[in-house]
Order: structure tokens, then C-alpha cells, then sequence
């Protein structure tokens, strides 16, 4: 396999043993889920940053589970 590849995932567990056997070639990661009122998307980059949108309400939440993943 050579240059970008962006598979997707149905399931997080498929997803995350993927991240976990390719972890040092990984450059970028995008993630969606589905918040309490709404669609969440969370980018993870290799500096160990994580940038996010949400609903102004599943802020507290979605701010949660980055600390709980920091």
C-alpha cells in the first residue's frame, strides 16, 4: 500500500485494532460519532493535538472523553 489511505470504519473496535497495528505510519486521524444532540467530529494529529466541532450543548461531553484519551 502506497500514499494516503483514508478507510472507514463501522465499528469502533475494527477501527481502533486498525490505529493500534498501524500506529507508526499513522499521520492523521478523523473520528464521528453521535453525541447526545448531534453529530461530533474529532480530528487527531501526530502532535498529540485534537480538534473538534459539536453542538454548543455536547461540548462538556465531547470534553470529556478527550481528557479521558489525553
Amino acid at each position: 500500500m502506497a500514499g494516503p489511505y483514508a478507510p472507514k470504519f463501522l465499528d469502533s473496535q475494527h477501527g481502533l485494532d486498525f490505529l493500534n497495528q498501524y500506529a507508526d505510519f499513522v499521520k492523521t486521524a478523523s473520528v464521528r460519532f453521535q453525541g447526545p444532540s448531534g453529530r461530533v467530529n474529532l480530528n487527531l494529529t501526530p502532535a498529540a493535538s485534537f480538534s473538534f466541532s459539536c453542538n454548543e450543548d455536547d461540548q462538556p461531553v465531547v470534553q470529556s472523553i478527550l481528557r479521558k484519551l489525553a
